[in-house]
């Protein structure tokens, strides 16, 4: 049995106190626990992707966490799809690169007994820089050499909400005209797993021989004002994953101590709105 602890949306930045609390309730937990793999699904900063120095206060303190850590960026890591960012902190080759220099591979594979483990940079998808096509390439060659064993997939924002054939395009998932070539992927028979952050949400939901999970974040809830009922639980905590011979079983963890504070509340201070362009 080899055992991850899913972490997700840390938004860690030296410019606030308000999710240290929760973070360090998590650190603690996971340094007792000595997991085999801690894996952060993205928006591992406050703002990394404007302000380095958010990734090097995040990576110092994933570094105390005294385990091997995996991650793969966010949005506030790495800029967003250009069709939603509105200019403004769109995803491009820089801000990659700092994420990269800072944080470390945005893919990876990581091969545990029956399992391949996968993590991949949902930033680039749909995004039509050339690391998008590389990431593909790079993706089907992982695959292809899966061999017999399991497949999990790790990133930020879910494929989908609620079927693979909805076309809506918004900020919580990817670029659904791109889904489609991902259809290989999410039809293959050994695939047993995709992980998303993003959402601030827990749920969990098995399609076929597929778990789609939407890990909760550590950092805070987001109420009804900025965001719409997506079917998961509105509650910060972490995910415990233990991995067999087949399948994976998964456990939600709310830490004792941990807090639900509500964006809503504190958006305007810590992502402040930028002027109106001329």
């Amino acid at each position: 049995m080899f055992r991850v602890i899913q972490i997700s949306d840390t938004h860690l930045g030296a410019k606030t106190n308000h999710f240290r609390d929760n973070w360090r309730i998590a650190a603690d937990w996971i340094a007792a626990e000595r997991p085999d793999l801690v894996i952060n699904t993205g928006d591992i900063s406050l703002d990394g992707a404007d302000f380095p120095d958010d990734f090097i206060f995040a990576a110092g303190l994933h570094a105390e966490l005294g385990c091997d850590v995996l991650a793969v960026p966010g949005n506030h890591d790495v800029g967003d799809h250009p069709k939603l960012s509105s200019g403004r902190q769109v995803i491009n080759p820089t801000r990659r690169q700092c994420y990269l220099d800072h944080i470390g591979p945005d893919r990876w594979t990581r091969i545990v007994g029956n399992w391949l483990l996968i993590g991949i940079d949902a930033l680039l998808i749909g995004s039509g820089l050339p690391e998008e096509a590389e990431q593909t390439a790079w993706l089907r060659d992982a695959v292809a050499g899966a061999g017999e064993r399991r497949i999990a997939v790790f990133l930020h924002k879910p494929f989908f909400l609620e079927t693979r054939d909805e076309a809506a395009f918004h900020y919580w998932c990817v670029e659904p005209t791109v889904r489609a070539d991902y259809a290989w992927l999410l039809d293959d028979p050994r695939l047993r797993l995709v992980s998303s952050g993003h959402l601030h949400q827990y749920r969990l939901e098995r399609i076929g021989h597929t778990q789609f999970l939407w890990a909760p974040s550590v950092a805070f809830i987001c109420g009804p004002a900025l965001q719409e009922d997506l079917g998961g639980l509105r509650e910060v905590g972490v995910l415990d994953l233990r991995f067999g011979d087949d399948d994976v079983t998964i456990e939600r963890l709310r830490l004792p101590g941990m807090t639900d504070l509500v964006f809503d509340e504190i958006v305007h201070e810590l992502y402040p709105p930028l002027p109106e362009r001329v």
